[in-house]
């Protein structure tokens, strides 16, 4: 395992995107909620400790 992945990641699956170059990532409300309520979420999202896949 690689030391910068936690063993319990929040995943979450984007609906679209939106904004200029479409670089907005639009999420349901309740992933929304997930993200705000997740443990610690100020610290992975100040620290920008975020992966984006694509497929």
């Amino acid at each position: 395992m690689n030391a910068r992945v936690t063993d319990n990641p929040l995943t979450v699956k984007g609906l679209r995107t939106d904004g200029p170059g479409k670089s907005n990532i639009v999420v349901s409300n309740a992933d929304a909620e997930q993200i705000r309520a997740s443990h610690g979420s100020g610290e992975f999202l100040k620290k920008c400790r975020v992966m984006i896949v694509l497929d």
